[in-house]
């Protein structure tokens, strides 16, 4: 029954999350800075290159910092384009933690891969960035901190939902603590995927 509620729950939070975004409540200023960061299209996280030089993308990021509204936040972790997704992301954690982490549920099932710039270039899947600096696990530490109830809830939905294919969920089978429930959930997985992680994990 628990899992049954927790997949009705995952599929309410992705319908919500499908809906179109609603650009009225997004500034035109803030259209624009975010167009020239979808137009770039990398994840930069540093303020300076590798040549010492003004990252032109990080200062887009900062700029959006500056002059965006939470409400416009939550909008542009809809938008289409990863990048904006996740600088979105990166600045509503340190501003409203609360619809942050209900960002975060919607997002558990975010595939979509995004480049992030700076000495090495790193691809990764959005899902996975959003939890990496959630779970505090990124080299970017950032002012939030999830409680031990709320972390359980994500690895419940991780397990559960047979379909997620982020990596930080087969990171979490690698180091997971065994409880009855845990077991089942991992025993499930290994049938359903047999992924070396989840066999070993048994």
């Amino acid at each position: 029954m628990r899992y049954i509620i927790t997949l009705i729950f995952i599929s309410a939070l992705n319908i919500l999350f499908a809906q179109k975004q609603d650009f009225d409540k997004v500034s035109l200023k803030i259209q624009n800075v975010v167009r020239e960061i979808a137009l770039t299209n990398t994840l930069c996280l540093y303020e300076y290159d590798v040549s010492r030089n003004k990252n032109v993308q990080y200062e887009r990021f900062k700029k959006l910092q500056k002059d965006v509204t939470i409400p416009e936040l939550i909008e542009l972790t809809k938008h289409k384009n990863e990048v904006v997704r996740c600088y979105a992301f990166l600045d509503l954690i340190s501003k409203d933690t609360i619809k942050a982490y209900d960002i975060l549920l919607i997002q558990l099932n975010d595939t979509d891969y995004v480049c992030s710039g700076g000495d090495v270039h790193v691809i990764e899947m959005v899902g996975d960035f959003y939890l990496s600096i959630a779970m505090s696990l990124h080299w970017m530490k950032v002012n939030f901190s999830l409680s031990k109830i709320q972390k359980e809830h994500i690895y419940d939905l991780l397990f559960e939902d047979e379909t997620n294919s982020l990596n930080f969920k087969q990171y979490l089978l690698s180091s997971v603590k065994f409880s009855e429930i845990r077991y089942e959930q991992i025993r499930r997985i290994a049938i359903t995927t047999k992924t070396p992680e989840s066999i070993l994990a048994l």
